[in-house]
């Protein structure tokens, strides 16, 4: 299984409804665990590529306090089948290095 990391995800009641602090900055983790998990079922039954472990940067919601804008397709972007050089993970001995 090859890692992936999300940005401003929340994976403890982070679901359409929950606002941390009212501030709508969390994005839902379990978007990523089913795609996640459909990428690991195609290659297991199709022998489809896993992606390369990576950083998937999600996008704030923003809004003022308690009312945060709804979550669109753009505010949690796709696992890249080939990520940018910037979001690879990459492995240095033991060492995972992860991309700021």
């Amino acid at each position: 299984m090859r890692p992936n990391l999300v940005s401003r995800a929340a994976g403890t009641r982070a679901n359409p409804g929950f606002q941390p602090r009212g501030t709508g900055i969390a994005m839902p983790l379990h978007v990523y665990l089913l795609r996640a998990l459909h990428a690991m079922y195609d290659h297991l039954r199709n022998g489809t590529p896993l992606p390369r472990s990576q950083v998937v940067h999600t996008v704030p919601r923003g809004g003022s306090a308690g009312l945060a804008p709804a979550i669109t397709a753009s505010s949690v972007p796709a696992i890249a089948s080939a990520p940018a050089a910037g979001d690879a993970l990459s492995c240095t001995g033991a060492t995972i290095n992860v991309p700021d």
